[in-house]
C-alpha cells in the first residue's frame, strides 16, 4: 500500500530528487529494474532497447539456488521495436498521401512502463507525462486514466497537484471514480512515493510533470490501461496505453552443486501458484547443457518438470542453463509467450551416491522476468523418467480455529486444515472427513452431520493442501468435531477438537405506538379538537418519525396548524428523534360541515437508530357530527330528543392483546341487531394490517356462510340473507403476529337498514421475539 502521509525520507529524497530533476533534459519516462526480487516493485519490459537476433542463444547465467535475480535484458521477439519510417527525400514530389509522412511536432502524452510483467497481489506504478514540442513536461495538467473491464486489475491510488503526498489542499487530489476509472494531475514538483519499507530502493521518485497511478490485480491475466489528457488537442496523441501482465506462480530449480554417479542425473523443476501453492500443468522448462544440446519439457499434473542427463565428454562437470517458460494464450489468456525466469545448476559426476533432489527446497516468491527467446529446436535428451522415492509418503494435518475463536449462535465459524506430505513419494487418493455434534450445521445439507471431501487428490512430496470447513452454529454450549484425514499409502490421522458457543447478545427492539383522540359527538357549525400522541414504546430510540393524519374533507374543515398546514385534510409532520419512553403531542382543531359519521386516521412510520428494521402503526378515531337542535314554538312545551338507538352493533375481542412475531391466536366477533325489525344482507369485513395474517380457511362462522376471501387487506364475509331482532351472530377469526407493532385491528358491518356501517376496533401489540 502507498503511504497516506509522507515518510521522514520523504524529506530527505525531495531535494534530491528536485537536484536531479533540474538537471534531467527532456521527457524522461519511468526507470526502475525490470526484475524485482522483493516481488514488490514493477517489472519493466523495455521498449528502446535493441532487440535480441532470433536464434541468438539464451545468455549464460551464473548458478543461483531458487528464481535468479538477472540485471535488465533487451525487448523480447514478440515485441519488436517498430521501425522508424524512412523520410521521404526533398527532391521527391510531394503527393497528398506522401505528405502525411512527415508530421508536424505536436504535444503528445506518454505513459512508462509501456509493457509490464508483475506477481498477483504486486502494486504497479504507472507514470505519465504530457510532452511540449520543446522537450519539457508540463504541470498541474489533468489526466484521466481508464482501466479495460475486459481484464483484471483495479486501481489503488493516484497522484495530485502539489509538493507532498497526499496534496494538503483536499481540492488538489486526484479522484478515484471507482475501480476502472480515476482522474489526476501531473505534479508541480518532484517528490517521492514512499512504500512504507525500510527498503529505499523501492520508492518511486515523482518528477514535475509526472501523473501516477497505482494498479493491484488478485487474479492472473492482462490490464489494458488507457491515459488521456485534455490537455493535448491531436486526438493522435492525447492518449498513451499500456498493458500489465499478472503471474501467478513460484518455481524451485535444481540446486547449483550436485554429486552423482556416472550413470545419469535426473533434473526437475517444481512450478506451483504462488497464491495456494497448487501445481501448475502446462508451462516450459527448458534445459540447455552448455556445449551440448537442449530439451524442453512441460510441467505435469503435479507442476515438475523432469530431464535426464548423461556425462558428456571427459570433463568431471556438467553445466546446465535452465529456463522457465509461460506458453502464449496460457489457460485462455492473451498474454504472449513469457519467458519467466532463468538459473543454472552443475552436476558433479563420480560421486558415489545417486542425486535426488532435496526435498527441503522451498519455493520462492518469483521475481517475474522477461527476456529474448530465441527459438529452439526441441531435441530430447532422454526421456525424463519418473523419480525414484527415498522415503514412503508420511501426511500430517494440522488444525486452525475455530475462527472466530467464541461463536455466537446463528453464526457461522471456521476451521482451516493444512495436511502436508513430509514424505519423499506422493500421497494418492487424498480424502478429509469431518463428523460433528448436534448444534452445527453444514450449511449446503442441514440434515447432515457427517462430510467428507474425496477431491483432494494426490499430494506430492513436500507439498501441503489447504481445506476450509464452514459450519453454522445452531445453540450454545461446547461442540465437538473430529476430523480424519485418509490416503492410500498410510494410516489415517484424526483430529478431534471442541468449541465453546455463546449464546448471541438480545436484540433491543423498536416500538411505537401513535393515538388520536377527540370527541364522539360534534355539532354542526361548531369546531371540534383532536389530540395525537406520537409515543416511542420500544427498547431503543427511533429517528426520522414521520406522521400523517388525515381528516375526512366533506365532514371536516381543518384549521390551519402551527407546525403543519392541512392540504386536503391531510396534515404531514416529522419528528426527528424521540428517546425510549419519550412521546409528542398536537392538538387539530376543526370546523364541523355536515352531520354524519365519520372517522380521522393517523398513520406513523419511523427508523430505528442503531438501525434494525423500520417501525410503522397506525390509530383511528370514530364520531359524529349532529344538527343543531332547534328552539321550542312559542306556548308548547319542548320537544323530547329520540332515544339513542344503534340499529346494529358489531364487537371485536381479541383473545390475546399482546403475542410474539409467529404466535397465533384468534378474534372474537359479534354482529347484533338491537333494533325491533327484521334486518337482513348483513355483511362483515375486517381489516388486518400487514402485522398480523388472518388464516381464511380456518374461520368459524353462522352455518351456511361460505369461507371468507382476503380482498387487498379486507377479510371479507359474504352477507346474511336475514337477521331477527335480538339475534347475534358470532365470527371467530384465528390470526398469527407477522411483525412487531402497535396497531388496531377493525371490524365493519352493513345492513339493509344500517347501510352507513357499524364499526369497531380493538388493540392488538405484536412484540418483536425476546433472546
Amino acid at each position: 500500500m502507498l503511504p497516506s502521509r509522507p515518510s521522514r525520507r520523504y524529506r530527505v529524497l525531495t531535494a534530491v530528487t528536485a537536484a536531479a530533476c533540474a538537471l534531467a533534459a527532456g521527457c524522461t519516462g519511468l526507470r526502475c529494474p525490470r526484475i524485482d526480487p522483493t516481488g514488490e516493485r514493477c517489472f519493466i519490459w523495455p521498449k528502446d532497447e535493441v532487440i535480441a537476433p532470433v536464434g541468438a542463444p539464451a545468455a549464460i547465467v551464473p548458478p543461483v539456488i531458487g528464481n535468479p535475480v538477472a540485471p535488465p535484458v533487451v525487448t523480447d521477439p514478440i515485441f519488436p521495436t517498430p521501425t522508424t519510417p524512412a523520410v521521404t527525400p526533398a527532391t521527391t514530389i510531394a503527393t497528398p498521401l506522401a505528405g502525411l509522412a512527415v508530421q508536424p511536432a505536436q504535444d503528445h502524452l506518454t505513459v512508462t512502463p509501456g509493457r509490464v510483467l508483475a506477481p498477483v497481489g504486486s502494486e504497479v506504478v504507472l507514470k505519465a507525462s504530457i510532452c511540449t514540442t520543446v522537450g519539457y513536461t508540463l504541470a498541474n495538467q489533468e489526466v484521466e486514466w481508464m482501466l479495460g473491464r475486459n481484464g483484471v486489475g483495479q486501481f489503488v491510488e493516484l497522484g495530485g497537484k502539489g509538493l507532498v503526498h497526499p496534496p494538503l489542499i483536499p481540492w488538489f487530489r486526484g479522484e478515484k471514480i471507482d475501480n476502472y476509472l480515476a482522474r489526476g494531475y501531473t505534479a508541480d514538483g518532484p517528490l517521492c512515493i514512499d512504500r512504507g519499507t525500510p527498503d529505499p530502493t523501492d520508492d518511486v521518485n515523482i518528477n514535475r510533470g509526472d501523473a501516477w497511478v497505482s494498479v493491484t490485480s488478485a487474479n492472473e491475466g492482462t490490464s489494458h490501461i488507457t491515459a488521456y489528457t485534455p490537455a493535448v488537442q491531436s486526438w493522435d496523441t492525447r492518449k498513451a496505453a499500456a498493458t500489465i501482465y499478472w503471474i501467478d506462480a513460484q518455481w524451485t530449480f535444481p540446486p547449483p552443486s550436485l554429486t552423482a554417479s556416472g550413470s545419469g542425473e535426473t533434473l526437475t523443476t517444481l512450478v506451483t501458484t504462488q497464491t495456494d501453492g497448487t501445481p501448475i500443468e502446462g508451462w516450459i522448462v527448458r534445459y540447455e547443457v552448455v556445449g551440448g544440446q537442449a530439451s524442453e519439457v512441460r510441467t505435469g499434473a503435479d507442476g515438475r518438470a523432469a530431464v535426464q542427463v548423461s556425462p558428456t565428454g571427459s570433463g568431471t562437470t556438467t553445466q546446465v542453463n535452465i529456463q522457465l517458460i509461460r506458453p502464449a494464450n496460457f489457460a485462455g489468456s492473451d498474454a504472449p509467450q513469457l519467458v519467466i525466469g532463468n538459473g543454472s545448476t552443475v552436476i558433479t559426476w563420480g560421486g558415489s551416491a545417486p542425486y535426488l533432489p532435496p526435498s527441503t527446497t522451498q519455493p520462492m516468491t518469483p521475481p517475474i522476468q522477461t527476456g529474448p527467446t530465441a527459438p529452439v529446436q526441441e531435441t530430447p535428451i532422454t526421456p525424463p523418467p519418473s523419480l525414484p522415492a527415498a522415503a514412503p509418503a508420511q501426511l500430517e494435518l494440522e488444525v486452525q480455529g475455530p475462527n472466530p475463536a467464541q461463536p455466537q449462535v446463528s453464526g457461522t465459524v471456521r476451521y482451516t486444515l493444512i495436511i502436508r506430505n513430509v514424505g519423499d513419494a506422493p500421497a494418492t487418493a487424498v480424502a478429509v472427513t469431518d463428523e460433528f455434534d448436534t448444534g452445527l450445521i453444514f450449511p449446503l445439507d442441514p440434515s447432515r452431520n457427517r462430510i467428507r471431501n474425496d477431491r483432494i487428490g494426490t499430494i506430492g512430496p513436500r507439498d501441503s493442501r489447504t481445506v476450509n470447513i464452514d459450519l453454522e452454529v445452531s445453540k450454545a454450549g461446547e461442540l465437538c468435531q473430529t476430523f480424519t484425514v485418509e490416503y492410500a499409502e498410510g494410516a489415517p490421522l484424526t483430529r478431534r477438537v471442541c468449541l465453546t458457543a455463546v449464546a448471541a447478545a438480545p436484540q433491543r427492539e423498536g416500538g411505537m405506538r401513535v393515538n388520536i383522540d377527540g370527541p364522539l359527538q360534534g355539532i354542526q357549525g361548531q369546531t371540534i379538537q383532536f389530540t395525537v400522541t406520537v409515543r416511542n414504546t420500544g427498547q431503543i430510540a427511533l429517528v426520522n418519525i414521520t406522521t400523517e393524519e388525515e381528516y375526512p374533507t366533506a365532514v371536516l374543515q381543518v384549521q390551519p396548524q402551527p407546525d403543519a398546514q392541512p392540504i386536503s385534510g391531510r396534515i404531514t409532520r416529522q419528528i426527528p428523534r424521540l428517546d425510549v419512553g419519550q412521546q409528542k403531542q398536537f392538538t387539530v382543531t376543526a370546523l364541523c360541515l355536515q352531520s354524519t359519521r365519520a372517522t380521522a386516521v393517523v398513520r406513523a412510520r419511523a427508523e430505528t437508530d442503531p438501525p434494525t428494521h423500520p417501525v410503522e402503526t397506525a390509530d383511528d378515531h370514530d364520531f359524529e357530527v349532529l344538527l343543531p337542535q332547534s328552539p321550542p314554538p312559542t306556548g308548547g312545551s319542548p320537544p323530547q330528543p329520540p332515544a339513542a338507538v344503534t340499529p346494529l352493533s358489531v364487537v371485536v375481542t381479541p383473545r390475546n392483546p399482546e403475542l410474539l412475531v409467529g404466535a397465533r391466536s384468534a378474534l372474537d366477533i359479534t354482529v347484533t341487531n338491537k333494533s325491533a325489525i327484521h334486518d337482513g344482507d348483513v355483511a362483515l369485513r375486517v381489516y388486518f394490517p400487514p402485522n398480523l395474517t388472518p388464516d381464511p380457511l380456518a374461520v368459524e362462522g353462522p352455518p351456511g356462510l361460505a369461507a371468507p376471501r382476503m380482498m387487498g387487506e379486507y377479510l371479507t364475509f359474504d352477507a346474511l340473507p336475514s337477521l331477527p331482532p335480538g339475534e347475534t351472530v358470532r365470527y371467530v377469526i384465528p390470526f398469527a403476529g407477522a411483525q412487531s407493532g402497535v396497531i388496531d385491528v377493525i371490524a365493519q358491518a352493513v345492513s339493509r337498514n344500517v347501510p352507513g356501517s357499524a364499526q369497531h376496533s380493538a388493540e392488538i401489540e405484536v412484540i418483536g421475539n425476546r433472546r
